[in-house]
């Protein structure tokens, strides 16, 4: 713990002073606002690319099938993927229980994995991750171990795992080759250093999820369409969260676009405020919530949703999925650099809906799209940057 803050304190020192209000509307140069930790980002309405400057993402491959029942034909339920260092896409069925394998060009490659508790199957997998010596991971909730595997797939061993908590929302993170982050669900989002004999090191302050109106305690009755489920399953704020390669967290609530970036020892570094986005309900949304808050009574819970998803890539840059319609995966990323300056937004040729953990490898995106008939498909996709 101690060596975490000490790397926390030259974190704070090697700040630079780009943060700051901008000079005006048009946020052109930023004014240093550095006389008090910890540092404030406060970003203008527009960003700081110039034309021309804007990155794009380009689809390169696409895994999913509308008909049959083979190896891309995904369940219903939520998919985690990882980008293996030889290239191949790694797909966790979460309701099938098993790993599927495919080669970078789509085509299938094999199974890893399958339902039950036995060595080399799955019962309740939380997520996928891929050490410094390419052997696949997974943590299982229900079976309380880490199943270990080769780079070929092949069961190594299996370890204990001493979290019992179950949470799927985000990828894992090695911090090198003796140690990584696992998370579950202890009075939010828990984390935990483990080594890879499955030994917890250190355990880390949760992440405090948006407490839930008393309200809205017991359970909820009437059809799934009626207003008041409707509005509770899109308009209650979030919280949201992202863990960074470096090793820090960015967090943040889904109603409004200010971004938190701490320690995993809780201390807060940076603090990244943007004006130009202001949540806003459609009218339909509006009647929905009207009706759903005359039948909780009292004030309204609810708020247009503005933030769906953080994602971090491997240099620092925050890419933020910016909600659509009903609080849903939006088809924009605003990009901020690693100080939490806006640089800009960037469209995104398919949806990445939350309850789907990405990978972000380099520049390279693997996410999980769904069709307008709740199909899925899995994605390769590769960031355009402008030098």
């Amino acid at each position: 713990m101690r060596g975490g803050r000490r790397a926390a304190g030259l974190l704070l020192v090697g700040l630079t002073l780009s943060s700051g209000w901008p000079r005006s509307a048009r946020g052109q140069g930023p004014i240093p606002d550095t006389a008090r930790r910890p540092v404030v980002v406060r970003n203008g309405p527009r960003g700081a690319w110039r034309p021309g400057q804007e990155w794009s993402i380009e689809e390169r491959m696409r895994i999913g099938t509308v008909e049959g029942d083979g190896p891309a034909s995904f369940g219903g339920g939520q998919l985690s993927v990882a980008l293996h260092p030889g290239g191949d896409v790694l797909v966790l069925d979460h309701q099938a229980r098993e790993i599927r394998r495919f080669a970078a060009d789509g085509g299938f490659v094999g199974k890893i994995g399958g339902p039950g508790q036995g060595p080399g199957e799955f019962d309740a997998p939380t997520g996928i991750l891929i050490d410094h010596q390419a052997r696949i991971w997974v943590p299982e909730a229900f079976a309380g171990r880490y199943s270990i595997f080769d780079p070929d797939g092949r069961l190594i061993r299996t370890l204990p795992r001493k979290l019992r908590g179950y949470n799927r929302l985000r990828a894992l993170h090695f911090e090198g080759p003796g140690a990584f982050i696992d998370h579950a669900a202890v009075g939010g989002a828990g984390f935990f250093r483990v080594d890879t004999t499955g030994a917890v090191l250190d355990t880390f302050p949760p992440i405090a999820y948006v407490p839930l109106p008393p309200r809205l305690g017991g359970p909820l009755r009437g059809p799934p369409d009626a207003p008041l489920r409707v509005a509770v399953r899109h308009f209650l704020p979030r919280t949201i969260w992202a863990l960074a390669p470096d090793g820090t967290l960015w967090t943040g609530r889904t109603d409004a676009l200010r971004l938190v970036q701490r320690t995993l020892e809780g201390d807060t570094l940076r603090i990244v405020e943007s004006r130009h986005r202001e949540g806003r309900f459609t009218r339909e949304e509006a009647g929905i919530v009207d009706r759903a808050t005359r039948e909780l009574g009292g004030p309204s819970p609810f708020r247009p949703q503005v933030m769906s998803a953080i994602h971090v890539l491997d240099d620092g840059h925050l890419l933020v999925q910016i909600a659509g319609e009903m609080g849903g995966a939006g088809g924009v990323f605003d990009v901020f650099d690693p100080e939490g300056r806006f640089l800009g937004s960037m469209p995104t040729p398919f949806a990445m809906p939350s309850i789907h953990v990405p990978a972000l490898v380099g520049d390279t995106i693997i996410a999980v799209d769904t069709d307008a008939w709740d199909v899925r498909y899995v994605v390769s996709a590769v960031i355009r940057r402008v030098r």
